[in-house]
């Protein structure tokens, strides 16, 4: 059973292991919220600001305009 089990996972763990910039999608369950680790993690290793854009109705804009600013 031991192998079957997944390794803890976290989001330092990924930007621990990974070098260089990349994109990560997160797909999550109703009620989880990344948002406080991925705050901490953006404070810790990155000068640029963070964007949070929930991706309810009427969001899309505003989900679009971080995109275009964040690929600059």
């Amino acid at each position: 059973m031991k192998d079957l089990a997944p390794p803890l996972w976290s989001l330092s763990t990924i930007v621990q292991e990974k070098a260089g910039s990349y994109p990560v999608l997160l797909l999550l369950s109703p009620g989880t919220d990344p948002g406080p680790e991925l705050k901490v993690l953006a404070e810790k290793y990155t000068s640029a600001g963070f964007i949070e854009v929930s991706l309810g109705q009427g969001h899309v804009t505003q989900a679009e305009l971080a995109l275009e600013t964040a690929c600059r």
